[in-house]
C-alpha cells in the first residue's frame, strides 16, 4: 500500500470547480441587481411627501389650525381633508368633508404648501377625527400624510 498517496490525496481538481461555482453565483447576483433596477424594483423614490404637522384645536369656535412644520413642499390641490369637518361657508378655510387643503383664493395654481403654511379646519366638536390625504398626480393612489383627533375622541 502506498502510504504517501493515501495521506496526500491529489485535490488539484477541486479548485477549478469551486472557481466556476463562484463565478456563476456572482453572475446570477449581478444579473438580479441589474434586473431589479431596470424593472423599477429598486426605485425607492416616493411621490408622497414626507411632512410634519402641528395641530391646534380651538374649542370656543370648533376649529383646528393645521400648520406644516417641516418636510417636503407639495401642491395643496392634491391634498384633501376627510373626517369630521363642518361647513362654515363664511370662512375661506377648509370647510367640508373631502375639501381641498386650501381655499381657491389663498393659493394660485402652481403654488406650493411649505413649512410655515397653515390652514384652519372647521370640525364637528371636541369628538372629531380628521385626516390629510395626498392623492398622486395620476389619481391612482392616495396616502394619509397627517391627521389628528379632538381631545374627547
Amino acid at each position: 500500500m502506498n502510504i504517501k498517496a493515501f495521506l496526500f490525496d491529489d485535490d488539484r481538481g477541486v479548485s477549478p470547480v469551486i472557481g466556476v461555482i463562484l463565478m456563476v453565483a456572482i453572475t446570477v447576483i449581478l444579473a438580479a441587481v441589474i434586473a431589479a433596477f431596470v424593472l423599477g424594483l429598486g426605485d425607492t423614490n416616493s411621490s408622497t411627501p414626507n411632512v410634519t404637522w402641528e395641530y391646534d384645536y380651538n374649542q370656543s369656535n370648533n376649529v383646528t389650525e393645521v400648520q406644516m412644520t417641516g418636510g417636503d413642499s407639495f401642491d395643496p390641490a392634491r391634498v384633501t381633508v376627510v373626517g369630521d369637518v363642518t361647513d362654515q361657508s363664511a370662512s375661506e378655510n377648509i370647510t367640508t368633508d373631502g375639501a381641498q387643503l386650501t381655499a381657491a383664493d389663498e393659493f394660485n395654481p402652481g403654488d406650493s404648501f411649505t413649512a410655515g403654511d397653515s390652514v384652519t379646519v372647521g370640525v364637528t366638536g371636541p369628538e372629531f377625527e380628521i385626516d390629510l390625504v395626498f392623492t398622486s398626480e395620476d389619481g391612482g393612489t392616495s396616502s394619509t400624510i397627517g391627521g389628528t383627533s379632538g381631545p374627547d375622541a
